[in-house]
């Protein structure tokens, strides 16, 4: 599986139709931060889990994961946002992006 990190936004990976890979990412929700990742088109990309590790001490960062499925042939575009959930209209402290091309 391959596993991608912050490192690698702004890249186009190609996989085939079954393949799955996951984004990990830091987050720091006791800061207010959140990731929010959107994976379309949803025929093409499928979110299979979805889960926060927190850091081993209290306020630290941790590491939120996803795994996503090329569900079918085509291309898609993974868009993340990290910001805080009261204040959607301020810029992203970071973002995150990828494209994705899947083969039948």
């Amino acid at each position: 599986m391959q596993r991608l990190t912050a490192a690698d936004s702004g890249k186009e990976m190609s996989l085939g139709v079954g393949e799955t890979f996951e984004i990990g990412l830091a987050e720091n929700p006791t800061a207010g931060y959140r990731w929010r990742l959107d994976a379309s088109p949803a025929a093409v990309l499928q979110n299979v889990s979805d889960r926060f590790e927190a850091g081993k001490k209290p306020g630290e960062e941790g590491m939120h994961r996803w795994i996503l499925r090329a569900a079918d042939a085509g291309s898609g575009k993974i868009a993340g946002r990290y910001q805080r959930s009261w204040a959607p209209d301020d810029p992203p402290a970071r973002t995150f992006s990828v494209r994705v091309h899947v083969a039948a």
